[in-house]
């Protein structure tokens, strides 16, 4: 039985009103979207963040080290560690604030010649790294 895609607009709802935070980016590790939660969960206004750097809402030490592992990536030159599980990671929040979340990223694919990838996440308090 082949089951029929909703219609995008009602998956763009579904993502906007989300109570997971959602963001997804770009190859070049540019924000292009993120849904209110994710904007709370970061302490950002809407729109502030579009067009951002990730790297802006990392920790400094992964922060150092992110754009190159998409790359790489990207390349073929590493699998990542990340795309596909549920990870125990930080984020930065806009005060400075380490943020403790659960995670999941995925390689979204192409759509015509850009590349996106996003990410689900909650914030999760006292929550040990996986």
């Amino acid at each position: 039985m082949i089951k029929e895609a909703p219609p995008a607009s009602l998956l763009a709802h579904l993502i906007a009103e989300s109570l997971d935070a959602v963001l997804i980016m770009d190859a070049n590790c540019k924000i292009r979207y993120v849904n209110a939660a994710m904007e709370k969960l970061c302490g950002y206004l809407e729109g502030e963040l579009q067009g951002e750097s990730l790297n802006g809402l990392l920790p400094e030490a992964v922060a150092a080290e992110h754009d190159s592992y998409v790359r790489h990536y990207l390349e073929g030159l590493r699998p990542s560690t990340v795309l596909g599980r549920v990870r125990a990671l930080e984020l930065r929040h806009r005060t400075g604030e380490i943020i403790p979340i659960e995670l999941k990223a995925v390689d979204l694919g192409a759509d015509g010649r850009e590349r996106f990838f996003a990410c689900a996440a909650r914030w999760k308090p006292s929550m040990q790294r996986y």
